[in-house]
């Protein structure tokens, strides 16, 4: 296993696609419905989310609320996660984004009904075009008395047919971003999750450019492994994305090759770890996106 010694003033971010945390229900308005993910499969997940020793992460394709309630009472995770936040979105097999922390989430939003553009759906009507899954913020309040607003998202999968939505995907929520810190600053301010996006890509170019988010993760090995008759090469398709005072206080991170990683998904979890100014700064606020909760 290949993960930094946590520090005490430091907070660990991390993110990780749980892949396909779903129960034996088999939900009508849902296709994924009844493909649930296999007890040895959530106990390898646990498992690697407990060793990760994360404060805060942001996690993808989970079904609903009780699957993340479940595994920490079954695993011993409550009390390290006591704040677990999921809005139902708008993928078709019912996976969500989500996000557990340690520390309070004062607020929350979800983007699912944000529209991104129109398609033709025929030569009459336009068709409003939203987030595949959601863009999913909140707000946190950090042990030093800052702020931290965390974005997960879940772009739409690779693939060239898709690609023109999720460059939408990732223009909508710089937008979002953007207008959100210029409404309603915080102290600090990251994007986490499964941007189905390579570095240097056009999606990856939307944040990066012109001083907005700063790539966190742009040196860290593979995160995507792949299942094992994938035709594709590993890959990093999973990125922590921070602002320039986020930046600032960027200690170390990676990628988390645990033994259980292949058993847990097959994504691989990367983290980053913050370290903490002991007072608050005066007067210093995020230049990029907020959130806040309805």
């Amino acid at each position: 296993m290949n993960i930094g010694v946590k520090a005490p003033s430091t907070v660990r971010l991390a993110s990780l696609n749980a892949f396909n945390f779903a129960d034996d229900i088999n939900d009508p308005d849902k296709d994924g419905g009844g493909t649930p993910k296999l007890p040895f499969n959530v106990e390898a997940l646990a498992t690697v989310i407990r060793d990760s020793k994360a404060d805060i992460i942001a996690l993808q394709e989970v079904e609903h609320i009780e699957l993340l309630r479940k595994m920490c009472e079954d695993y011993d995770l409550s009390e390290r996660f006591p704040e677990i936040v999921l809005i139902e979105g708008n993928d078709g097999r019912g996976m969500d984004v989500a996000l557990m922390s340690r520390y309070p989430i004062e607020s929350f939003e979800t983007h699912r009904d944000h529209v991104l553009g129109y398609a033709k759906q025929d030569k009459k009507e336009e068709k409003p075009l939203f987030f595949s899954r959601d863009l999913l913020g909140a707000d946190i309040s950090l042990p030093n008395g800052e702020s931290l607003r965390v974005f997960t998202n879940h772009f739409i999968m690779p693939g060239k047919k898709f690609d023109e939505k999720r460059l939408m995907e990732a223009e909508a929520a710089k937008e979002i971003v953007e207008r959100a810190a210029r409404e309603d600053p915080v102290d600090y301010q990251v994007m986490m999750g499964d941007f189905n996006a390579e570095r240097g890509s056009g999606v990856m170019e939307t944040f990066t450019e012109e001083d907005g988010f700063y790539e966190l993760s742009k040196d860290y090995p593979p995160s995507w492994i792949g299942r094992w008759n994938s035709k594709f090469e590993p890959t990093s398709l999973d990125h922590i994305l921070a602002d320039k005072a986020l930046v600032e206080q960027f200690v170390s991170g990676g990628t988390f090759n645990h033994t259980l990683s292949s058993r847990a998904s097959d994504h691989r979890l990367i983290w980053a770890d913050i370290a903490l100014p002991t007072l608050p700064r005066k007067n210093i606020v995020s230049s990029c996106g907020p959130i806040h909760p309805r």
